[in-house]
């Protein structure tokens, strides 16, 4: 059995939309793996309207990123909020993405902290903006 699913493959293999040298980002790591994201987000208004990101890990933390970039953009910083929250929900009760893009990583618990990862540094992202 392969460990990873052919559509997390897909994802992982998506191109990145680059952070432009200068931008504001933020950072985050997993320490005991290694992985590594780099998060910006562009915005109109209140609308999101570009996710940009730079990796450096695993398949999962590449496919994470990609499937959250797709889903945030066109939506507001607030519904960002929520489908942030509702993404790290999904590791501990049963909703949406647990049958979505990603279904296969809820199989593999010691992969969730390389899922979350770029959710988490959205999230931050978003934080900062709001200060």
């Amino acid at each position: 059995m392969a460990t990873y699913s052919d559509e997390i493959l897909r994802f992982a293999e998506t191109t990145p939309l680059a952070i432009p040298e200068g931008m504001h980002f933020t950072e985050a790591a997993n320490r005991l793996c290694g992985d590594k994201i780099r998060v910006a987000l562009d915005t109109d208004g209140d609308t999101i309207t570009q996710v940009r990101w730079q990796v450096e890990g695993c398949a999962i933390l590449r496919a994470s990123a990609a499937f959250m970039a797709r889903l945030l953009v066109r939506n507001t910083i607030g519904e960002g909020h929520h489908l942030i929250a509702d993404f790290e929900k999904s590791f501990t009760e049963e909703n949406a993405f647990r049958t979505g893009a990603l279904e296969a990583i809820y199989k593999l618990p010691a992969r969730y902290k390389c899922a979350l990862l770029p959710w988490q540094a959205a999230e931050n992202f978003l934080r900062e903006g709001q200060r």
